[in-house]
């Protein structure tokens, strides 16, 4: 669940019939999502619905941080290069953040065609993470939009609130402040 908005993440294809188009766009136009051609598509933007080529505008995929603020993986990516973070390692000595990025990890393939945890490249292993870049991206992603499940031992809230504390420290460590925008270490006060 996206707390801010709906991203695209990759624009679909769909051939049909000249009549079921006009169908799909008429249904689209109604409730406000876009409408794709082959070179063409339709945005919202400001109740209007305007006609952009595809390389007019870039999709990019974001996290939500705590201030719910869009992150782009992009600035996730510029600050662990920046940072000579690859992999991030990080040891966790929490039980419930623990508990949380098992959950976030567990989910496998989300609707986005992403997973956090890459076999062989990844590690989570008692308290101990070393995430590749992209896994980091997504594992971050997860820690602020994941549905938490109560355990035996936490609340569902408590593992919410975990997640978006350490997800709010990985940003930090990172050099990105509260705003989604990469300032380095030294400006957080970390150098």
């Amino acid at each position: 669940m996206n707390r801010v908005g709906w991203t695209v993440q990759q624009p679909l294809k769909i051939t049909a019939s000249a009549k079921l188009q006009a169908a799909i766009d008429h249904w689209c136009v109604l409730i406000g999502f876009s409408t794709l051609t082959d070179t063409n598509y339709f945005v919202r933007h400001n109740q209007q619905l305007t006609e952009k080529t595809m390389s007019d505008v870039q999709i990019e995929n974001t996290i939500v941080n705590c201030q719910l603020v869009s992150v782009p993986y992009s600035t996730v990516l510029k600050a662990i290069e920046a940072t000579d973070s690859d992999p991030f390692t990080m040891k966790i000595r929490c039980k419930v953040e623990w508990v949380a990025i098992a959950q976030c990890v567990s989910l496998g393939i989300d609707a986005h065609l992403e997973a956090s945890f890459i076999k062989g490249t990844d590690v989570y292993d008692n308290g101990t993470c070393e995430i590749s870049p992209h896994s980091l991206c997504v594992l971050l992603k997860r820690l602020g939009d994941t549905e938490f499940k109560a355990t035996e031992d936490h609340s569902a809230d408590d593992l919410w609130d975990a997640a978006t504390s350490l997800q709010n420290s990985i940003f930090i460590v990172l050099g990105i402040d509260d705003y989604g925008q990469y300032v380095g270490r030294e400006a957080m006060g970390l150098e």
